[in-house]
């Protein structure tokens, strides 16, 4: 086994180099740092091993939700940046999501493990909405949410739209559906981290199973078929609520 575990890291550096070649290498070191620095934690929930990355110091807490198709470590700089003066927790969703009670269970487990009785939400698009809903459901838990590229919970005809995408998702080939992804990739607004993240969404979308967008299509319908419960004009969450726009 010895042995065999510096071929394993050598691929897996490999892949990387491929991904990353273009990025600065000031911005490769930040991220593979953080990687390096930074390994997940795990618990058990119903039965199921999941993942998550603690870190920092401080009184308040912020919780991070990472978006649909990628991981924990689409926060990496934002958490290096914060993490001297806050607590840090970033779950890591299983690649095919979760529905939202599912998702909800996972990070109230987290914050009883590890002793936190209230904490900021970061979420961005998926993470977004499982924000809003562990908010409606652990309102006493939340201090504020801080949402990005996500919708509101219960807006009119989303779920008629994921079934939509999840026919698309089972009839068209993947590599039409990978070709689409990095079309959209391509169209990332110019920035200094503009190659960084294009990297990180080509290498995201190059582990991509059509199995993992089928799963993860059902799990989104399931995430708005629970928020659709939720009155409008009854919610419980009524603290402040921050929507960032790019």
């Amino acid at each position: 086994m010895k042995k065999e575990k510096p071929k394993i890291m050598h691929s897996l550096k490999i892949v990387d180099q491929y991904h990353f070649k273009n990025v600065p290498s000031k911005q490769q070191k930040l991220f593979f740092d953080f990687q390096k620095n930074h390994p997940y934690s795990t618990i058990s929930v119903q039965n199921k091993k999941l993942e998550y990355i603690v870190s920092g110091k401080g009184e308040r807490t912020l919780v991070f939700l990472h978006g649909a198709l990628v991981k924990s470590d689409m926060w990496f700089y934002p958490i290096t940046k914060l993490e001297d003066k806050f607590r840090i927790i970033a779950p890591l969703f299983p690649s095919q999501m979760m529905g939202a009670q599912e998702a909800t269970d996972f990070i109230s487990s987290i914050l009883k493990k590890e002793n936190i009785p209230k904490a900021t939400f970061i979420g961005y698009s998926y993470g977004g909405g499982v924000a809003q809903y562990f908010a409606e459901k652990h309102p006493d838990l939340v201090d504020r949410l801080v949402l990005s590229h996500t919708g509101i919970l219960g807006r009119e005809n989303s779920i008629n739209q994921l079934k939509k995408f999840r026919r698309v998702v089972k009839f068209s080939p993947l590599f039409l559906i990978k070709m689409k992804l990095k079309k959209r990739i391509e169209c990332i607004s110019s920035s200094k981290w503009n190659e960084f993240h294009k990297a990180y969404f080509a290498r995201s979308s190059s582990e991509l199973t059509k199995r993992i967008l089928l799963d993860y299509s059902e799990n989104m319908l399931k995430l708005e078929c629970e928020t659709q419960n939720f009155p409008t004009d009854k919610r419980k969450w009524k603290g402040e609520t921050i929507v960032l726009g790019t």
